[in-house]
């Protein structure tokens, strides 16, 4: 199994023409581990900034689609240097495997179960393209790609429709780099061919085809994609499908004719009146065909369709057992003097121990006014989450339950040890739970058994929290902030000042920022446990994007003034700031660096602990032109400006702040600076060595290959001087 950063990857599904299919595994916050699709993009296409802003967009839209007829998208974002989508996974086939049955093949499927199949695609495509965004504004979405590929067959007798909104991403994607539709013609309606504007009723033209090739076991458009295929399409002339299949009737021909119409003023005007219409004949002709009857086709042609053995690929769940008398006997919780919708929620924790219940019962407690029970249900929570390594919301929960009774210290002190409890077995935790007697019940002594039956499913903790003393993990639960925002807030605004760190405990970000001209440029999307706004926490107070929220979200505000009162407590705690800014900020740069970017993400990371800190005093100059210095530096705050000695005049050049990289191109070139660099003020810098250069170059020729390239064009251009400089 690969790692993949949450995720495990468990199988290659297919390898496509943006990137990697596969069967991957997540743990939940409620510690269960759930089957899904990762699509991988290709690291090549990562690279253009208006392509990956695309992205994140369609990704944003499609992960609000919630439907049983449309794939859900659960996640998406970057993770080693690509870009990816954590999508439902549909234990079946595609439309693909089952049209290439020989059964299917010149021949058709039943027409009771092509309907049923065309009717279920025509209720996804219906509620997408009338859905509403989260500003109250129609989406007005359109697939662009209903093909025989993009509709899932669950082995259920589910129908479901893949990549809405993403087939979008993925044209424009093919547009970029060629002017060829190869894969998508076959389908189009002719407007859609043509270049023409489409709009809904091209999505249902489509499926109109996908239906006719269903009824026939034939393509409309059979052939090589072609100039003339390209015409055939354009024109919309197809033959009924009767001609083609006897069983086919009269009025079903008339159907699908009304679907294909060449003219969209004459075809169904929307795919809920196309849906309609199939089911009207289901109903009258095909007594009722559904799930059930596909269901038993797709099991009966299994081997055929090759669908995947999850046995084979999946390993088994390791889980805590607990006595089924246990649960058996939960009908006790009913006697116990706790409000109804309190006993609800435990009883629904000890069938599933989701950790979410448990916060859920915790807040309920927190409500009526029953805050030593709330703390006790908190502290289950708080333990739980840290055993898994998921410190933002075990953090999060600490706090709050602090809230609660401020001024016990030994809650204080019991919970600062969380970052030790991380991958504890759960018969190691039970006396952990009771430590705090205050508030418990036999209800709560129910929790604690049902909470033995959850996965131990330990994650990658969040970098720096877990790596802090009990001291400096106490002054946090004392003294950090939870926020809450809803959806579209915004969190931190492009250009406004604020010093403050956040870390994701529930829900996800969007962030963004305005070029030049106004437009909005989409840059990354986070979820729990990952940070934002570290540039205005480590550098400058100024903030250079955008994030809002995508949902419901959940952070901890850390701020200047907070950290230096955690820092005197815990030096080491500004060590560890350290490698989360080079982690957070200073890869980040490099990976976007002109000369760094040909880097492999290791070698970038392997450089990270290497970067020597440098305190430089207002008015000193760190780079002198002329010099033959062998060291490029990173500024971490402060501002610098870049001047240069013209005819015994000093010129100044620009100006520098945080997060920009200063001299590298003549430092690994070893040619001589064409400019100076002075501090502003005190400012704050990485250096980068002229050991760590050569051993970069030893070991990425393309390193060597671009320096050569720039420090030519710097040689021909030597009265000018680049932004590296």
């Amino acid at each position: 199994m690969e790692q993949f950063g949450r995720y495990q990857l468990l199988h290659q599904l297919a390898v496509g023409g943006m990137g990697e299919i596969f069967l991957a595994r997540s743990s939940s916050i409620s510690g269960f581990s759930k089957n899904l699709v990762i699509k991988r993009i290709r690291p090549e296409m990562t690279s253009n900034v208006r392509l990956i802003s695309m992205f994140l967009n369609e990704a944003q839209v499609s992960i609000s689609l919630s439907h049983q007829n449309v794939i859900q998208v659960f996640d998406f974002g970057q993770c080693e240097e690509t870009y990816f989508l954590a999508m439902e996974h549909v234990h079946g086939c595609d439309l693909v495997q089952l049209l290439n049955l020989d059964s299917v093949l010149g021949r058709g499927l039943s027409p009771g179960l092509a309907l049923y199949i065309m009717s279920e695609v025509c209720r996804g495509l219906d509620y997408a393209h009338t859905s509403i965004g989260p500003n109250g504004q129609p989406l007005n979405l359109i697939h662009r790609d209903m093909s025989p590929d993009n509709i899932m067959l669950s082995k259920d007798g589910g129908v479901k429709i893949a990549d809405f909104g993403i087939s979008n991403f993925a044209d424009k994607l093919l547009e970029k780099k060629s002017k060829k539709l190869e894969g998508k013609i076959p389908y189009m309606a002719p407007e859609q061919a043509r270049g023409e504007p489409t709009d809904a009723r091209s999505d249902v033209f489509a499926c109109g085809l996908v239906l006719w090739e269903l009824l026939t076991g034939e393509q409309a458009h059979p052939g090589e994609i072609d100039r003339d295929m390209l015409k055939r399409v354009q024109n919309g002339q197809i033959q009924k499908p009767s001609r083609h299949n006897r069983k086919v009737t009269r009025r079903l021909d008339r159907v699908v004719m009304t679907a294909i119409h060449p003219d969209p003023q004459k075809r169904f005007q929307t795919a809920r009146e196309f849906g309609d219409a199939l089911r009207s004949l289901l109903t009258k002709k095909y007594d009722n065909c559904g799930s059930h009857e596909l269901r038993l086709y797709l099991t009966d042609n299994k081997a055929e369709l090759g669908i995947l053995d999850l046995s084979a690929v999946c390993p088994a769940n390791e889980a805590v057992s607990v006595s089924p008398a246990f649960f058996q006997t939960s009908d006790e919780l009913a006697s116990f003097e706790y409000p109804d919708q309190a006993k609800l929620i435990a009883r629904n924790f000890c069938k599933s121990p989701d950790l979410n219940r448990l916060v859920e019962l915790a807040a309920f407690m927190e409500k009526s006014g029953d805050l030593p029970a709330a703390r006790a249900t908190y502290r289950i929570a708080v333990l739980k989450f840290a055993q898994q390594g998921m410190f933002a919301q075990a953090l999060s929960l600490a706090i709050k339950a602090h809230q609660l009774m401020p001024e016990d210290e030994t809650f204080i002190e019991d919970m600062a040890l969380l970052p030790s409890y991380i991958g504890y077995s759960n018969q190691r935790l039970i006396p952990h739970f009771f430590m705090d007697s205050t508030g418990f019940s036999e209800l709560l002594s129910y929790i604690v058994v049902a909470s033995l039956s959850q996965n131990v499913t330990s994650i990658a903790p969040c970098p720096w929290l877990s790596s802090l003393s009990p001291s400096a993990f106490a002054q946090l639960i004392r003294l950090s902030k939870v926020q809450q925002y809803s959806i579209t807030d915004l969190i931190i605004r492009q250009g406004e000042t604020g010093d403050s760190m956040f870390l994701i405990v529930k829900g996800r970000t969007l962030i963004h920022t305005l070029s030049s001209s106004g437009e909005k440029i989409f840059l990354a999307s986070l979820a729990e446990g990952e940070y934002f706004g570290e540039q205005g926490f480590f550098g400058t107070s100024v903030r250079n994007a955008t994030v809002e929220a995508m949902e419901s979200v959940e952070v901890i505000e850390f701020d200047r003034t907070l950290m230096r009162n955690v820092i005197q407590t815990n030096p080491q705690a500004e060590s560890t700031l350290i490698d989360l800014y080079k982690a957070r900020v200073v890869d980040g740069l490099l990976a976007r660096s002109e000369v760094f970017s040909v880097l492999s993400a290791e070698s970038r990371k392997n450089l990270l602990p290497q970067l020597d800190n440098l305190t430089v005093p207002k008015g000193e100059a760190f780079i002198n032109q002329g010099e033959l210095s062998r060291e490029a530096y990173i500024i971490k705050s402060g501002h610098a400006e870049i001047f240069k000695q013209q005819e015994g005049q000093e010129v100044r050049v620009a100006e520098l702040g945080p997060g920009t990289i200063i001299g590298e191109v003549a430092a690994l070139a070893k040619i001589p600076r064409t400019a100076s660099v002075r501090a502003i003020e005190s400012m704050e810098l990485f250096r980068i060595t002229e050991e760590m250069m050569d051993r970069m170059k030893e070991s990425s020729p393309q390193l060597i290959e671009k320096i050569d390239m720039l420090a030519g064009n710097r040689q021909q251009s030597i009265s000018q001087i680049s932004v590296d400089e």
